[in-house]
């Protein structure tokens, strides 16, 4: 997918489509920008009705900030035989809304979650970012 805004400011956009998501057409999509971010119930509300056909950009803006150090590092001798000799035992499992590891509030959110996602399905957004 690609995509870019257009204002005051050029801004590419990257992203991909979500599996087995409608196409757009062969024209390029423009729709009206919004800024969702609901947090609880009631923020429902505010946005019913107001979202189909929108681009939606959700959640709170996420403060950038600079990196000095570098992405990666190469591991030392003693790093890869640690690795090596390791049991190979990790927590990979990632909580779900039916897991016993997860805790009461955890499974609270990935249901929130879940109803937020079908809001913006059921609302008709065309894209959400």
């Amino acid at each position: 997918m690609d995509a870019a805004a257009f204002s005051a400011q050029a801004i590419p956009l990257l992203g991909y489509s979500k599996a087995w998501s409608p196409n757009l057409g062969k024209q390029p999509l423009e729709a009206d920008v919004l800024h969702v971010d609901i947090k609880k119930g009631e923020d429902f509300e505010k946005f019913r009705g107001k979202l189909k056909g929108k681009i939606v950009f959700y959640g709170s803006p996420l403060e950038v900030e600079p990196r000095f150090e570098p992405l990666a590092t190469q591991r030392s001798d003693a790093s890869l035989r640690a690795l090596e000799n390791s049991d190979g035992v990790g927590s990979t499992n990632r909580p779900s809304t039916n897991s016993a590891l997860a805790t009461p509030a955890q499974r609270a959110a990935l249901a929130f979650l879940t109803r937020r996602c079908q809001f913006f399905t059921e609302e008709g957004v065309a894209v959400l970012l």
